[in-house]
């Protein structure tokens, strides 16, 4: 297996240059035109953990298996159906598609993913990234998809109805940030996103500051952002004012997500730990 720093090296060089030819793009993050919550960001804004997620996060070994393909043959190639639409969603070719299976050491169950040739994420990095992510948090993705970046050469992290599209080269922090969003839809014992539920709206009033600009554009982007950095306290509480100066100004918010979020959601454990896994969707032929 190629570590993520290894894998990060091999692919700066098609970062660095965006193919030519690239199609237009239907699925994006949502922005925002203007500040939606009234509150300022922590002094510095906190954009990117990633290079202390990398030191404090665990890692469970992964274990890739390409599904065969032969194009030549009637029903030599299968896809999934979620991979198809939003490759067609995208405007790009179904020829293109290259589907893998990927088994970590935490879970029973493979998570089935797919990517365009062509993308900054190959198999090896999909494949590490997720790694470290609690199987607490990935239990909740069904499939992850690997894209090139959009036309202007953006890379960015998606959440898609409890799946991951992930275009170019996001961070480690922007993919968890994702993943978030359906944590918070059941990873809390409560009904309903977590960021709509009382004891964020109380929690969020009773801080004084939000992480960064994403975190300003909604309550949903602010749980995510939060997440990010609940998850790395979890590794190491003692270490997170040291990333955050003004930790003291999202403290409440923190509380709330470590103490509602469901047990194990942010740390290791030993053996399998995946029972809710989500189902995958439809298996068929590949017609290009």
């Amino acid at each position: 297996m190629v570590p993520i720093a290894k894998a990060l090296a091999a692919v700066i060089a098609a970062i660095a240059t965006p193919a030519m030819g690239a199609p237009s793009h239907a699925i994006a993050r949502a922005g925002a035109a203007a500040t939606l919550l009234d509150k300022p960001t922590v002094n510095p804004p906190v954009t990117n953990l990633d290079e202390y997620l990398l030191r404090q996060l665990m890692y469970a070994k992964p274990e890739i298996t390409p599904w065969a393909c032969d194009l030549g043959k009637p029903n030599g190639c299968f896809v999934s159906t979620y991979c198809k639409d939003i490759f067609l969603k995208e405007n790009h070719s179904l020829k293109y598609i290259d589907m893998f299976d990927v088994m970590y050491e935490d879970c029973d169950r493979p998570w089935m993913m797919c990517q365009h040739k062509t993308a900054p994420f190959q198999r090896n990095v999909t494949a590490e990234y997720f790694a470290r992510i609690p199987v607490g948090m990935r239990k909740w993705v069904r499939h992850v998809v690997a894209l090139p970046a959009d036309n202007h050469g953006g890379s960015d992290a998606i959440y898609d109805g409890d799946n991951i599209i992930i275009k170019g080269y996001p961070s480690l922090h922007d993919i968890i940030a994702a993943v978030a969003r359906a944590v918070a839809v059941h990873g809390y014992a409560r009904y309903g996103p977590f960021w709509k539920t009382y004891e964020w709206e109380e929690a969020y009033n009773l801080d004084s500051a939000v992480l960064n600009s994403f975190s300003q554009q909604s309550q949903e982007e602010n749980l995510k952002q939060m997440t990010v950095l609940s998850l790395y306290g979890a590794q190491n509480p003692n270490l997170v004012s040291n990333r955050v100066p003004e930790f003291h100004k999202v403290i409440n918010m923190y509380n709330a997500i470590q103490g509602a979020a469901r047990e194990n959601t942010f740390t290791v454990v030993k053996g399998w730990n995946c029972p809710e896994r989500l189902m995958d969707s439809d298996v068929e032929p590949l017609e290009t």
